[in-house]
């Protein structure tokens, strides 16, 4: 085995102890090959960064719901931030209303543990098993028409706990200067900081707005920010 191990390296100037001790991962075998959905996979090769970014929401978001009996997740497009996310909580419900990002989910080899659905959220006869201690929302709300916000926080309300946390996050508007066109025009609802605190406070009795550059999370100015992350507690009403 020793022999066989070392065979599998180049060059002759590193030690032979080096090699000996050398580890790529020490459990591989135990996990079958992740292959990412095809939306996450063109992300991936066309601006890594952004996958970076993904990462360091969820996980700001799991350190935030840690060991938390139950969350939902709504908008989990192929369960990329899941994968994240459910490394911190007990039991995960993650929804998306774009069927074929389930279907990416489900036709993939590694199953996390996570139970995923199609579903629409706004869907007022929904309840998506309601009484969550945290709910966790990246990059929907921009895509909700402003027409139908209150309907999206309504949903929200439905499905928390009266102690539960809920996590929102979103592009600012300030940021879509900077923007392709593309998300430029699906980017319905986007807003400052100022906008987003208040209307987050319509329905909440404690806001805490978090501004983020890059994969940095932190309590800066608003107005710089490139996205804007919201941490929501003590709903005002139940639905």
């Amino acid at each position: 085995m020793k022999e066989k191990h070392l065979a599998n390296f180049s060059g002759g100037t590193s030690s032979q102890y080096s090699k000996e001790v050398y580890v790529p991962v020490s459990n591989y075998s135990n996990f079958p090959r992740y292959i990412m959905g095809n939306n996450t996979s063109s992300v991936f090769l066309s601006d890594p960064k952004l996958l970076g970014n993904t990462i360091s929401k969820y996980k700001f978001a799991g350190k935030m719901l840690e060991n938390k009996d139950k969350v939902l997740e709504v908008g989990c497009m192929e369960g990329f931030g899941s994968i994240v996310l459910e490394k911190f909580v007990k039991k995960l419900y993650a929804i998306d209303f774009y069927r074929p990002h389930i279907a990416e989910i489900e036709n993939s080899s590694y199953k996390p543990n996570v139970t995923f659905g199609a579903a629409d959220f706004l869907d007022r006869d929904k309840i998506f098993g309601g009484n969550y201690n945290g709910i966790v929302s990246f990059d929907v709300f921009e895509h909700i028409d402003p027409k139908q916000e209150d309907l999206f926080f309504e949903a929200m309300l439905k499905n928390l706990s009266q102690t539960g946390v809920c996590i929102i996050g979103i592009p600012s508007l300030e940021s879509q200067t900077y923007a392709q066109e593309a998300n430029k025009k699906a980017h319905i609802n986007c807003k400052t900081g100022i906008e987003f605190r208040k209307i987050c406070e319509r329905f909440f009795s404690n806001v805490l707005l978090f501004s983020m550059n890059d994969e940095v999370i932190h309590t800066g100015f608003s107005k710089m920010a490139h996205y804007l992350i919201s941490i929501c507690v003590n709903p005002k009403i139940k639905i």
